[in-house]
């Protein structure tokens, strides 16, 4: 008996420990109104979104909620593709570059004072295209 409580124990520590560590390095798959509705719940975890992007931009279109946007920022360590590069560069004045992307990182919904733009941010560990980049007249032209 001694010996069957010994290895349940030991089977809920192990499962608990493996429970943490996943919540932790495992990104979960969200959309930005799910971050937007529950920012601290999802505050340092690793998230994984499928957007689309406009220059450093995330949005969802879809949510009512008008935190549903966020910056995207590339972490130190995080060296992406040529192509990927491409999004984060400045294309003329009045032109963006826009694509969807799976983007990992870490959720900071308090990244900026979002006076102009969103407050929240993901810290970019891994971007994969999943459509081409497209180049787009910005909507406000800003020089003719």
């Amino acid at each position: 008996m001694a010996i069957g409580a010994v290895v349940a124990l030991t089977a809920f520590v192990i499962g608990t420990c493996v429970t943490l560590l996943s919540f932790e390095y495992v990104p979960a798959k969200v959309t930005l109104c799910q971050l937007a509705r529950s920012p601290e719940f999802y505050r340092g975890r690793m998230v994984t979104i499928e957007t689309d992007i406009r220059n450093t931009l995330i949005e969802d279109g879809n949510c009512a909620s008008p935190d549903a946007w966020a910056n995207i920022s590339l972490t130190e360590s995080y060296v992406p593709a040529a192509d990927v590069q491409k999004l984060f560069s400045e294309p003329e004045i009045n032109y963006f570059y826009s694509a969807r992307i799976l983007v990992t990182g870490r959720f900071d919904p308090d990244a900026t004072l979002a006076c102009f733009g969103p407050k929240a941010a993901v810290r970019a560990t891994n971007i994969e295209l999943k459509s081409g980049i497209t180049v787009e007249e910005h909507p406000l032209r800003f020089v003719d």
